[in-house]
């Protein structure tokens, strides 16, 4: 009995771990010697028991294995489990149990009440309130039934789980009862509404957009609707939707003249400025994909990501150039020195259609670095069909319109940036950017926000922490994301007054 639950147990792991290598802890009486067995004392040792419940095995082999394994274990049930640790569990975690976070217990033994003249003397259920394990197990035989019970952390999982684990466990033993042949990977635990509720419900999140269509065509598109709209704004310059589309066509002529190739890697290593977001739509513009550099960066670093993406080319300003040594050619854009650029072109002409080869959606539009915390940097591609389906679905989430001034708070190296720049480019509202001075000031921040009439900011728990902004009537909405958004930091919002009923605070945790 104990081995045919235990294989169940074992099978309810699986499913919900989906790991077939299996490690589960069981208490042993610890009196195998029968000089010990009226011994009054504490002889109980912990048994850590392995198993494979791979899914091409039926139960009936794998309860075969069950039983191998549990009789080999507990011929050894003498030795000390606190040694068995000391010789397999190198590191151990002080936070953790060692070798094993679940445990199975099957009590067979009555608990006798016991009576002596004018005293009786009964178990009393004190109830537990603290779970040794993440998850335990426990069945005690009484009279012709089993009765079970599942101690969990509440840390680690809702009642209502919990209760979804019963059932599931109570399922498979009646699968498994009806048919032990059956294969465990066979074994559905899943009841069919629960099914189609994870199958159909929980997945209904398809949503149209334009996914073969690429990011600086969908900004071209805007420009038609809006070319009078503020697109961007930076301390004392605006650029309308119309200027920003000529520079940034400008200079992916320039790129393209220079023999830019299609979908090649463009690093840019600007400062936050006008001249930035420009560089990032010339760059696609001119079919190829940018590597977002921060100029704060260490030299040694900004090398090795030019040379680890095989970037062709490096837009810049002549200052920064100094910074780096690129082998390959600079092409420099100048607030106030622009020679590289044609200005004398009216309107550029249009670039040459994106080769067969290079399919919108699954084109390149930007490389980003890991910080290499852990080692090297590591590269990771983003195609336009990515950025082009969180664009869309974070404007129908936020109700992004052109009324909207959206904060540009991220570096561009980092990917919260992305959506900043284009639910804004791609909607016909205002990006506001905002230079290191004011974000470094909390209160020269809180001022700006308040003279750039923002609507919309997405900014990190920590930076959050630090605002107060509650005079602010025309902020519709906080996005705090990027790290664990502590619920005081919600209600510290919410003290502010009546000013929050304006805005929702939202986090989001990535």
């Amino acid at each position: 009995l104990y081995m045919s639950i235990f294989s169940v147990f074992c099978i309810l792991l699986v499913k919900l771990t989906q790991q077939d290598d299996l490690i589960v802890g069981t208490p042993a009486a610890g009196r195998g010697h029968k000089e010990i067995e009226g011994i009054i004392g504490m002889f109980i040792n912990t048994l850590a028991i392995r198993t494979n419940p791979q899914k091409n095995r039926t139960f009936e082999a794998f309860l075969k294995e069950v039983k191998d394994n549990t009789l080999k274990a507990f011929e050894n049930q003498d030795y000390p489990f606190e040694e068995l640790v000391e010789k397999v569990a190198v590191n151990r975690d002080a936070g953790r149990n060692p070798l094993f976070d679940i445990m199975f217990v099957m009590q067979n033994m009555d608990i006798p009440e016991i009576e002596i003249p004018g005293l009786k003397l009964a178990p009393y259920n004190h109830g537990v309130e603290i779970s040794k394990f993440d998850l335990t197990l426990m069945g005690i035989e009484k009279e012709e039934k089993i009765l079970f019970g599942l101690e969990y952390s509440t840390n680690l999982f809702k009642k209502a789980t919990i209760e979804r684990f019963i059932s599931y466990f109570k399922k498979i033993v009646t699968i498994t009862a009806a048919n032990p042949d059956i294969k465990i990977g066979e074994v559905e635990i899943l009841e069919e509404e629960e099914k189609r509720q994870v199958l159909y419900e929980f997945n209904d999140t398809a949503a149209r957009y334009p996914k073969n269509k690429t990011l600086h065509e969908l900004f071209e598109e805007q420009v038609q609707r809006t070319p009078d709209n503020i697109a961007l704004i930076f301390v004392d310059q605006e650029l309308t939707y119309r200027e920003l589309d000529k520079n940034a066509a400008q200079l992916a002529q320039l790129l393209h003249s220079k023999g830019m190739k299609t979908q090649a890697i463009v690093g840019i290593l600007l400062e936050r400025s006008i001249q930035m977001i420009t560089g990032i739509l010339a760059i696609l513009k001119g079919r190829g994909a940018y590597l977002p550099i921060d100029p704060a960066y260490p030299g040694d670093r900004i090398k090795f990501m030019l040379a680890d993406s095989a970037s062709e080319f490096l837009v810049t300003t002549r200052d920064l150039t100094n910074k780096i040594k690129f082998e390959r050619e600079s092409i420099c854009i100048c607030i106030s020195d622009t020679p590289d650029l044609p200005s004398n072109i009216p309107h550029p002409p249009p670039l040459p259609p994106m080769h067969p080869s290079f399919p919108a959606g699954t084109s390149l539009a930007y490389v980003i670095y890991t910080s290499g915390s852990t080692g090297r940097p590591k590269g990771v591609l983003i195609e336009h069909g990515a950025v082009v389906n969180l664009a869309y679905s974070q404007k129908e989430r936020f109700n992004i319109n052109e009324e909207d001034h959206i904060l540009q708070f991220s570096t561009i190296c980092f990917d919260a940036s992305v959506e900043q720049i284009f639910i804004t480019l791609l909607t016909g509202a205002v990006l506001v950017l905002l230079d290191k001075n004011t974000l470094l000031d909390t209160s020269l921040f809180e001022e700006y926000i308040t003279s750039r009439a923002i609507t919309h900011l997405h900014a990190v728990p920590t930076f959050l922490n630090t605002l107060k902004l509650k005079d602010n009537k025309i902020l519709k909405r906080i996005i705090s994301g990027g790290d664990v958004c502590p619920v005081s930091l919600v209600k510290k919002w919410k003290q502010y007054g009546d000013w929050i009923s304006y805005c929702t605070v939202r986090s989001e945790h990535k």
